[in-house]
């Protein structure tokens, strides 16, 4: 048999080697663009984690609507533009409301915010002041949002639900002697008089939408949030968002705002902060940090059956260079935060990032529609789609006795 010298087979097995590693195929980066659309693929969402202690009240009541049994789930979100849009609170407002009843609109603005959505109430006749924690100073109370009365002026509400409503509302007189006075749509006409003088107070009535909000010539009140309730069995989504706000922003409330969470009755505070903090390059996050503990441990106490949902700050980014674009230089760290927040102070926890498809996902969010090419903000489909997943994650919560910690 005809034999090669084994020096000449090495050598065709090394070259053969060579060109097997010339064959393979370079590796390549993945294109944001290429990759399937969240609405249609199959990619991760992300569920509800629960720290909170077992049986807790709220857990009953949430699986009692599951159940069918005749209750009010109020739910109360706080956050900055991501909520002020109203996209994503009302998409979660209508599949909750869809699967286990509506019990009204909850709690709105008295006015329509300037650069903000309003879809649940329609506005009109408004020509009294409306003052804005972000830029003005008073004695605001919850959301950071007061009317300020203008002499033979109105405020009209009329709410997108109909028929008979539960109303309530936040009031204080600054001058006055003489009550508000409430018309709804059969011209029936409630005064509202102050008993604690010219603190904040509550007042409450039955009535039919539109009303109209008058104070007396020479008066002078101030409105903060009004809700509007059916008394009927379900869920109700009161949205609390103003554009460019952190939760820090909470100090220029009134020192007592825990008064107006009690009003509330909230069985559930949705937290949607995070993207202002992380764009902010000079952020003390322990500082942060303590702001934030602190705030929870007034909700706490002062709603100590009702659950706290803390919702991670989205993936943003600062430009879209490279694949993956350049995130904000504290959003890391406060998404970190968040999350052992959520673990120290026994609270749920959701991953705004995660249902998105984790880190590097904005940019092909934008190229699949469903963010702005800001890199912050998403498309009306993209807020309806991440409500969508936290409304999922939500009824897996419900039939759930107890999720396991993570």
């Amino acid at each position: 048999m005809f034999s090669f010298p084994l020096k000449y087979i090495a050598a065709l097995m090394t070259t053969l080697g060579i060109l097997n590693a010339q064959a393979q195929p370079t590796p390549q980066t993945p294109n944001p663009s290429t990759r399937p659309n969240p609405q249609i693929s199959n990619k991760p969402s992300s569920n509800i984690i629960n720290y909170s202690p077992q049986s807790q009240a709220w857990q009953d009541k949430l699986r009692d609507l599951a159940q069918g049994k005749a209750t009010q789930f109020r739910i109360v979100q706080l956050g900055d533009s991501h909520t002020a849009g109203g996209y994503f609170t009302d998409t979660l407002r209508q599949h909750l409301q869809q699967k286990w009843g509506n019990a009204g609109i909850g709690w709105v603005y008295p006015a329509a915010v300037s650069g903000q959505r309003s879809t649940v109430v329609d506005y009109s006749g408004s020509n009294w002041q409306l003052l804005n924690a972000r830029r003005d100073t008073a004695a605001f109370p919850l959301g950071g949002i007061l009317a300020r009365s203008k002499t033979q002026q109105s405020l009209v509400l009329n709410p997108k639900d109909t028929g008979t409503q539960q109303i309530s509302l936040a009031m204080r007189p600054i001058f006055s002697d003489s009550p508000l006075k409430i018309t709804d749509a059969t011209q029936k006409a409630t005064f509202a008089y102050s008993l604690h003088g010219n603190n904040w107070q509550y007042f409450t009535l039955n009535a039919q939408p539109p009303i109209r909000i008058q104070a007396a010539d020479n008066a002078l009140w101030e409105i903060g949030a009004i809700q509007f309730e059916n008394q009927k069995s379900g869920v109700t989504v009161s949205a609390f968002g103003l554009n460019g706000t952190q939760l820090s922003h909470w100090q220029k409330w009134r020192a007592d705002w825990e008064n107006d969470l009690v009003e509330t009755q909230a069985d559930l505070i949705i937290l949607a902060y995070g993207t202002n903090e992380a764009f902010n390059d000079q952020i003390n996050v322990a500082q942060t940090q303590k702001i934030w503990q602190e705030n929870i441990d007034r909700i706490q106490q002062t709603l100590p059956h009702a659950a706290i949902l803390m919702i991670g700050a989205p993936e943003s980014l600062k430009n879209r260079d490279g694949v993956c674009g350049t995130r904000p230089k504290r959003l890391s760290e406060i998404q970190k935060m968040q999350h052992q927040i959520a673990k120290e102070k026994h609270l749920l926890y959701w991953s705004w990032q995660d249902a998105m498809g984790g880190e590097c996902s904005m940019n092909r969010w934008i190229n699949d529609k469903l963010a702005q090419n800001d890199g912050v903000h998403f498309t009306p489909q993209g807020y309806q789609f991440l409500a969508k997943e936290l409304s999922r994650a939500l009824f897996n919560l419900s039939i759930k006795k107890y999720s396991q910690l993570k």
